[in-house]
């Protein structure tokens, strides 16, 4: 069976806002994560791309302290599996990517208000320039 940790193994230098994964080449399950120093984690997801790619994430609920060596530990069957990474000393600065990655709902509802306005105004222009062309009048007779 064929592992793939994120991130890897020894690596340093790892980005504040990573998530940790296990990628295996079958849904076996993956269970009972430690990390050592503690990290909460908000929440976790599996993805499954084919009937040989199984990856669970971990999504820490807050980003990982920078400057420090971390130990994850988790059980695929039976087996327990660990390795370690550091991370950078760097500050976090988020950018674009993760700012867009983090608001994708807002910024979603925000496009489809904004198109249904601009439609609505467009239609209506649309509407009134066709009653115009056919002579109608856009009033409302009250005498009713």
């Amino acid at each position: 069976m064929t592992i793939t940790l994120g991130p890897a193994p020894n690596s340093t230098n790892v980005r504040l806002d990573t998530k940790i994964t296990v990628d295996t080449l079958s849904s076996v399950s993956v269970n009972n994560p430690k990390f050592t120093p503690e990290i909460e984690i908000s929440h976790e997801n599996i993805y499954v791309s084919g009937p040989l790619t199984y990856e669970k994430s971990f999504y820490p609920s807050q980003f990982l302290k920078s400057g420090t060596s971390y130990r994850v530990s988790v059980t695929i069957k039976d087996i327990l599996v660990s390795w370690r990474f550091s991370t950078t000393s760097e500050p976090f600065n988020p950018g674009l990517e993760y700012f867009l990655a983090t608001n994708t709902m807002p910024i979603a509802f925000i496009i489809a208000s904004l198109v249904t306005i601009i439609f609505g105004f467009w239609l209506s222009h649309f509407i009134k320039k066709k009653k115009f062309a056919d002579g109608e009048k856009d009033t409302v007779n009250l005498d009713k």
